[in-house]
């Protein structure tokens, strides 16, 4: 905005909920906690007035609530710029995922499973089922609300309003991109535009079946048994088709969003499985998305306390630099109890932005409790349960308090995090085809996703820092940054890629193959792997010696300003320590923390010049006095609990 880079602190707030009285100021308490961007879903069905003659509400004339334009003009007047998210599928625990009723009758065809069955919404009372968007007619009559939407508010978009962004679809397209292999859309229209598909890459079937080594008599019969879909021999194409076939639909959205502001896919995470992160790094291939920012939601679970967990937030934070477009601050009892405190969804969102993300989201940031039976008919008010601001617009003083300490840090030094670089001379490369077998092999060997965790788990035993390439867009990549790239042994890569690595090589770059013969648990550190590093001769500028010390550091290009990134793995209070390499010198970073909980230090010319120390843990209810110590500067907090300290 304003030609620089910005951090975007935000808050979700759902209008469509809440009374109109209520939004104004329920938008002031968002900014007081120092929110710079309101995201709100705008559900189909609230605006919805005529389907066949495409009319729709955006002024109130129906109910007060549906005045979106009220509602923008409320954000421009609380200085809030905003996020707009037309769905046209929202999930948001609204009836039917905002979708109108009229998607379920009969002339629209439904999504159906791999064993036949229609695909039932389940949020709603009565029979729903989910529409496939494979069909012509249901992406007609939701471009036609997209075009409503846009029409309505493109005066508003940034700079001559507070719209800078929109977000297209939602999770997917139902919500479904982290679905597995037999959740997928089996239905008539989807399984012909495989077939079609097949036809305009192999044209004729006979060099069809020798470059697959199969004996099909037609295009027809590859599809004829839905089953055979995920086959050995015909499985790495309907996952092609299945992804592309995404990205299809977001950009025929995103062309409906004509304007200055980006937009934006938010991605659901890896389901908590193998075969659920195989499928995810199968599918979810943003490099695919032209202009289309990277977004993710975090909905997998505490990381704070579950190992497997936090590598894969690992991964969907690192998978692409963007948005952490919802991070839960507000529902305890949806969701894992655990979020009733603060220090989860702070954990996440800091951590977050410590692996490169451009901002975090608070869903929700006010609760709300005035809906009608129309929009929800299901879920108990108030909605969501613990949010930052109750429903009666008071503040949640644990959750309220962090907010702003962590927000206050980022108003302060967010040009400098997000215009910082990480010094990583280490990237690893993943080969999205690699992981297509174990996105149906439940229980069987998954070395490409093992070694994945293997990799993650060795270089964060260390609190060395990578980054994350695909070959989906490893030809486009500047490679050179980076001194070592890893990958799984035997990955098939393509020639182009393959003369991009061999570039690499000649240009002094280093390739390591890590190969089946190593031990790939996830609870297992490999001393070999720890030689390795040393033998490539690979420099880390922030580093620990201790595993449950989990460091990132980010700095200028100047490497004079640099923000230290510090998050606990232990389940007691202990004091960490950082190793921060300046001009050869190491130093170290002490700080003490209570169990599982995060800090953040800010270094000028090797001087400590701004932190916040996350001194309470209210989930396991315990709480410090803070401390901090680099060269000869001693901080020793005299209260227990959260400290802020801005240069």
């Amino acid at each position: 905005m304003n030609n620089k880079n910005k951090l975007l602190m935000c808050a979700d707030y759902p209008y469509y909920r809440d009374s109109v009285d209520d939004w104004h100021d329920k938008l002031e308490k968002l900014k007081q906690l120092k929110i710079n961007v309101v995201t709100c879903y705008i559900p189909w069905r609230h605006h919805l007035v005529n389907l066949e003659s495409n009319k729709y509400d955006f002024k109130g004339n129906d109910k007060p609530n549906t005045n979106l334009i009220r509602f923008i003009e409320e954000c421009e007047s609380c200085g809030l710029n905003m996020i707009i998210k037309p769905g046209p599928f929202i999930h948001a625990e609204v009836n039917y995922g905002g979708l109108p009723d009229e998607l379920n009758n009969i002339d629209y065809e439904k999504k159906e499973s791999l064993n036949g069955e229609l695909c039932k919404y389940e949020r709603k009372k009565g029979c729903y089922y989910i529409p496939s968007s494979f069909s012509k007619k249901f992406i007609n009559s939701a471009e036609k609300w997209y075009e409503a939407v846009i029409n309505a508010v493109s005066s508003h978009f940034y700079p001559n309003g507070c719209i800078v962004g929109i977000q297209l679809m939602n999770e997917g397209i139902f919500s479904d991109a982290n679905s597995l292999i037999k959740d997928w859309d089996y239905s008539k229209s989807a399984i012909d535009g495989f077939s079609n598909y097949l036809k305009n890459k192999y044209k004729t079937i006979k060099y069809l079946n020798s470059c697959l080594a199969t004996d099909y008599k037609d295009f027809n019969n590859v599809t004829n048994e839905k089953k055979s879909l995920v086959s050995e021999s015909i499985r790495k194409e309907w996952i092609d088709y299945q992804y592309k076939s995404l990205y299809e639909t977001y950009k025929r959205f995103q062309k409906k969003c004509v304007g200055t502001v980006p937009v934006i896919a938010n991605y659901n995470f890896p389901l908590n499985s193998p075969e659920g992160v195989s499928t995810w790094i199968s599918k979810v291939r943003p490099e695919y998305g032209a202009n289309i920012m990277y977004g993710f939601t975090s909905w997998g679970g505490n990381i704070v306390e579950d190992k497997e967990k936090f590598y894969t937030y690992l991964l969907v934070a690192k998978r692409e630099k963007g948005i952490h477009m919802e991070c839960n601050w507000g529902f305890s009892k949806l969701y894992e109890k655990e979020y009733e405190s603060s220090i989860v969804p702070f954990y996440e969102a800091a951590l977050s932005i410590a692996n490169g993300a451009k901002g975090y989201n608070i869903y929700t940031g006010a609760a709300t409790s005035k809906w009608d039976e129309n929009l929800d008919n299901i879920y108990e008010r108030p909605y969501p349960d613990c949010s930052p601001i109750d429903s009666q617009g008071k503040y949640n003083e644990k959750k309220s308090n962090t907010i702003y300490k962590f927000n206050s840090y980022l108003e302060k030094y967010g040009d400098e995090i997000i215009n910082s670089v990480r010094n990583n001379d280490c990237a690893y490369l993943i080969n999205p085809q690699d992981y297509y077998d174990g996105c149906l092999n439940a229980g069987k060997e998954n070395i490409a996703l093992d070694t994945l965790y293997w990799f993650q788990h060795n270089m964060r035993a260390y609190s060395y820092d990578y980054d994350l390439i695909s070959t989906d867009n490893f030809e486009k990549r500047e490679s050179i940054g980076y001194k070592v790239i890893f990958m799984a042994e035997g990955i098939n890569l393509s020639k182009e890629v393959k003369e991009k690595l061999d570039d690499f090589q000649s240009n002094g770059g280093k390739i390591v193959y890590l190969n089946s013969s190593i031990n790939y648990d996830i609870n297992h550190y490999s001393n070999g792997f720890t030689k390795l590093i040393k033998d490539i001769d690979v420099s880390f500028d922030v580093y620990s010696d201790d595993y449950e010390t989990q460091a990132w550091g980010i700095h200028n290009d100047d490497k004079l300003t640099k923000h230290i990134f510090i998050f606990s793995r232990s389940n007691e209070e202990k004091e960490h320590s950082v190793k921060i390499k300046n001009d050869g010198i190491v130093n170290e970073l002490k700080v003490l923390l209570p169990q599982e909980s995060a800090a953040i230090v800010r270094l000028v010319n090797n001087e400590v010049k701004g932190f916040f120390i996350k001194g309470e843990n209210d989930l396991a209810q315990k709480m410090i006095k803070p401390k901090l110590s680099y060269g000869d500067y001693v901080y020793e907090s005299n209260e227990y609990g959260d400290v802020l300290n801005l240069a």
